[in-house]
């Protein structure tokens, strides 16, 4: 009989000490990706000292797993280090586990795009930029075989820096203060603004790809990922409104193309591994917030008027047949035409090419330091 009350007990030992080993990996994935999430919910500040608050965040509550439960503590040393104390319970025996973490640091989140890079610019083309209409801009504009504006440059408060590889010309008139750099500059109206016109050699600058991987992984944990069909696209007929989306990131196979056949109204990140079309007009639902249209291998094609805070990406072109209001950037690996006025393109820079963590909360490195059981 003792030793059976003894085998029953070591059982019961082993569920507990594997329940609160349970709880001490959830809540390490949680500090993972949200290293906030060990401050205490009272005053939102860090910890002090050695003080044990088993109240620390609502995102270690006491859990029930497995015919037992496991509560976790957090406890955070005045060096850095995080500890997590699981304590895992099944029947009326309890085990605690000890984990000690510790954020490595990463400088938190990039605060302005890589010198030298398109991500410095408001509208990049690695190819042309062509402005059928009056340019309404702000910040640096480069197109590097041309820069084509046929209507009037008004850019307001300005100033603007536009560069080109090869050539710059304006139709109309200058009306900002501001800058034109490129080997041949041409100017077919009156430089009414006084703006400087060097003609000089200009670099090539590559248009660069971004790393998709968070933002493929954000879409499949949180059931966004869309795929087209058997013939490469995926079509959506009348208004589409994609607001709220989880994980703020809407994944599309589709290798030909996705097709909106009406207007296009997000707050998030769309990514299509084909082209982007939208028929209607293009809306931004969130002000104050940039998000992302991005073609991972071909273009982005909006027939109607682009009204958005975003950053549009493709390695193809961009095109933009209306009128265009936009914070954000417009970055393309070949041309950007724009046909209709620019009513302003004002910059913004999201960090969208840095990955999920570059807008936010920093890309910290988070590392187990010590396991104790």
């Amino acid at each position: 009989m003792l030793r059976v009350y003894s085998t029953r007990l070591l059982a019961d030992r082993l569920r507990a000490t594997s329940i609160a080993e349970a709880g001490i990996n959830q809540s390490y994935d949680i500090l993972v990706t949200n290293w906030d999430a060990r401050l205490p919910i009272n005053n939102g500040s860090v910890l002090a000292g050695n003080v044990n608050n088993p109240d620390a965040s609502d995102a270690f509550p006491d859990t029930s797993f497995a015919g037992g439960n496991f509560d976790v503590t957090v406890t955070e040393s005045t060096n850095g280090v995080v500890i997590l104390t699981s304590q895992g319970s099944y029947g009326s025996t309890e085990e605690s586990v000890i984990l000690n973490v510790m954020n490595f640091g990463s400088g938190g989140p990039p605060t302005a795009p890589d010198p030298g890079s398109p991500y410095e610019y408001t509208i990049f083309a690695e190819d042309e930029l062509y402005i059928g209409g009056n340019g309404d801009m702000d910040g640096k504009c480069h197109g590097n075989t041309e820069v084509y504006c046929h209507g009037n440059l008004e850019i307001n408060p300005g100033p603007i820096a536009l560069s080109s590889s090869i050539r710059i010309y304006i139709n109309g008139n200058l009306l900002v203060p501001g800058s034109l750099i490129a080997p041949d500059v041409d100017v077919n109206g009156n430089n009414d603004s006084g703006m400087t016109i060097t003609e000089e050699a200009v670099a090539n600058i590559a248009w660069t790809a971004i790393d998709l991987t968070d933002y493929y992984n954000t879409a499949v944990a949180n059931g966004q990922v869309i795929n087209g069909d058997s013939s490469g696209n995926k079509t959506y007929n009348g208004d589409k409104i994609w607001t709220g989306v989880p994980g703020g990131v809407k994944w599309i196979n589709a290798y030909n193309r996705v097709y909106f056949n009406g207007n296009l109204t997000y707050d998030c990140i769309i990514v299509c591994t084909g082209g982007i079309r939208v028929d209607g007009n293009c809306n931004w639902d969130d002000p104050g917030t940039t998000g992302g249209m991005i073609s991972r291998d071909k273009y982005i094609r909006i027939y109607g008027n682009c009204d958005v805070e975003s950053m549009l990406h493709a390695p193809g072109e961009i095109l933009l047949d209306g009128d265009v209001r936009l914070v954000g950037q417009i970055i393309s690996g070949d041309d950007v035409n724009i046909n209709g006025n620019i009513e302003f393109v004002n910059f913004a820079w999201s960090g969208i090419e840095n990955g999920m963590g570059s807008g936010g909360a920093a890309t910290a490195s988070i590392g187990i330091t010590a396991w104790q059981k």
